[in-house]
């Protein structure tokens, strides 16, 4: 079985992921490419407008600021950065 990013074998090796629809593949190999391919959660940022990175920027820091609020530690919310 070969990781499909640097098609070596995999059999042996400590950490390996399984990727859908793919196979297993190395863990790091696997991490690489996501991060070169600019997605997260099955979200790719490339391929997303400019006014939608916005909008998910803007939920983003919506969501930390509801926790932060929930967290009684913190008293102060922050709505720009």
């Amino acid at each position: 079985m070969n990781c499909p990013y640097c098609r070596k074998n995999v059999v042996g090796h400590s950490k390996v992921v399984m990727i859908l629809g793919e196979g297993p593949a190395h863990a790091s190999c696997h991490e690489q490419h996501t991060l070169s391919d600019r997605s997260f959660n099955n979200i790719h940022f490339s391929s997303l407008a400019t006014e939608e990175l916005h909008e998910l920027k803007e939920m983003v820091m919506m969501e930390l600021n509801a926790r932060k609020l929930a967290d009684p530690v913190n008293h102060g919310i922050e709505l720009f950065t």
